[in-house]
């Protein structure tokens, strides 16, 4: 019965994801090689970057990926994910969306600071200006105009709800400022 039990807590357990989850929560030992000095940019900008040739789980720090962003944005609608990351849709001037992701404290809990703080601050801020995010996705009906700085990165195509048509997405957070 203990077992059975220990089985049902661990299988519905949440996790911190797998496929490059180094890179996109700062783990990584590129992190020291990061522009974190913010670079305005816009979501035209960031969708109209080139994606890698070939996507895989382990694929390194791509070029981009060295870069931060700040973002002027539309956030249209959020949802908890099962990596626990808040998976937030932005829409920039043109109407069209990419993907924002903040990810949890637990997951960034071994980052290095002052970024592990600006990612758990950054979540907190969106939670606030946003409310309650839950597994369903939830679209605002007057989108929050907002400022992000994150940095930039691929993640592979699945059907996710406002990907960009590249994959690139703004992950971490590091600043959440409603506008």
């Amino acid at each position: 019965m203990i077992s059975i039990l220990f089985s049902l807590v661990v299988a519905a357990s949440p996790h911190c994801g797998v496929e490059r989850a180094a890179i996109k929560n700062l783990l990584d030992s590129d992190v020291a090689t990061i522009q974190f000095a913010p670079v305005p940019k816009t979501v035209e900008d960031l969708i109209k970057l080139v994606p890698p040739d070939k996507w895989t789980p382990d694929l390194p720090r791509l070029p981009a990926e060295f870069e931060t962003v700040a973002v002027e944005v539309d956030v249209v609608g959020s949802k908890l994910e099962a990596d626990l990351d808040l998976h937030v849709v932005v829409r920039g001037a043109s109407g069209q969306t990419m993907i924002a992701e903040f990810p949890s404290a637990l997951c960034v809990a071994k980052a290095p600071e002052p970024y592990r703080s600006q990612m758990i601050t950054a979540r907190r801020a969106f939670i606030h200006a946003f409310g309650t995010v839950t597994a369903k996705f939830r679209t605002l009906t007057k989108p929050l105009h907002a400022k992000i700085t994150a940095l930039i990165f691929y993640d592979k195509l699945h059907g996710q709800t406002g990907v960009a048509k590249n994959g690139a997405e703004l992950h971490p957070v590091l600043l959440f400022e409603a506008l």
